[in-house]
């Protein structure tokens, strides 16, 4: 049985959509019932929707195997437009989100962002995400699987920067940046909160939202970045009480704010320049009062 993502075109409405494929399809080399059989789909398998032109406009649907080396066939092959019917069960994202993921092959890079982008550049289909769960979760896994197929000797973050480099003119640049500056891994700054707001807030957040300063995850990372920051806050004035030699002083010192935190300030603040005073308000108040906190000391 042929397991793949299918792909057919509507230069209108320019999106895909989920599909389920009827009883003993067959998929053939061209499109055309006289091409040779490649493979042959389960009845009710889910496939992904996306026209494309054809010799016979309309009549045919291209499709992308996922295996698609086992038939040699790298360009992927055909199947009648009749032998497939939209859906819009959120039961059969499920399934087709997690027949990528559970193949025992690797999908390609373009099935995974597909499907990914399925999920989330459409709005009847981005609503149903936000309202799964289940969905949300495997969305974040596609993401992760497409940076590893991405960039496999890379190190995780890197690879994360090379997919969005490579896709920044598509529809889901924006999550795979977001991804890139909420979840992807850190070094360890070993308690130094210098290196945590530059590790964490300047390299990760500000990178979000140097590039969508209006985007959809801005507020989201604005509450990280107050974390981040108020760690640093509550050490400072958990060491302005005690003496300087107490182990409250001593973290604080170690902290290394008093000698770059002027300096991490600057830079903070610079990414901040096209984000929205009302958006930013909450970081510019949050680095004065450890500005205040500092100098207190």
């Amino acid at each position: 049985m042929l397991a793949a993502v299918l792909a057919e075109a509507d230069p209108a409405a320019g999106q895909s959509w989920a599909a389920v494929v009827s009883t003993e399809t067959v998929c053939r080399a061209e499109p055309s019932l006289s091409a040779d059989a490649v493979g042959r789909f389960e009845i009710g398998k889910v496939v992904l929707v996306n026209r494309r032109a054809s010799a016979v406009p309309g009549q045919w649907m291209h499709v992308a195997p996922s295996r698609s080396g086992g038939y040699g066939i790298p360009g992927g092959c055909w199947v009648p437009s009749s032998r497939v019917a939209r859906t819009t069960d959120i039961g059969h994202f499920v399934q087709l989100v997690e027949g990528l993921l559970s193949a025992s092959v690797r999908p390609a890079l373009d099935e995974l962002l597909a499907v990914h982008n399925l999920l989330e550049s459409s709005a009847w289909y981005r609503d149903r995400l936000e309202a799964s769960a289940v969905l949300t979760e495997r969305r974040t896994a596609l993401l992760a699987m497409a940076v590893e197929v991405a960039q496999d000797p890379d190190p995780w973050s890197e690879a994360y920067l090379n997919l969005y480099e490579r896709h920044r003119p598509d529809p889901f640049a924006e999550d795979i940046l977001w991804e890139y500056a909420s979840e992807s891994v850190r070094r360890d700054c070993e308690g130094v909160f210098v290196c945590d707001v530059e590790e964490s807030v300047i390299n990760r957040l500000a990178r979000y939202w140097i590039d969508f300063p209006n985007g959809r995850h801005l507020a989201e990372a604005v509450e990280q970045g107050l974390t981040v920051l108020g760690y640093g806050l509550e050490s400072c004035e958990a060491a302005r009480g005690p003496e300087p030699d107490s182990w409250e002083g001593r973290m604080w010192q170690w902290s290394g704010w008093e000698k770059g935190g002027e300096e991490i300030t600057r830079e903070l603040l610079a990414t901040l320049e096209a984000v929205s005073e009302e958006d930013k308000a909450p970081l510019l108040e949050m680095l004065g009062e450890l500005e205040r906190c500092a100098e207190a000391g």
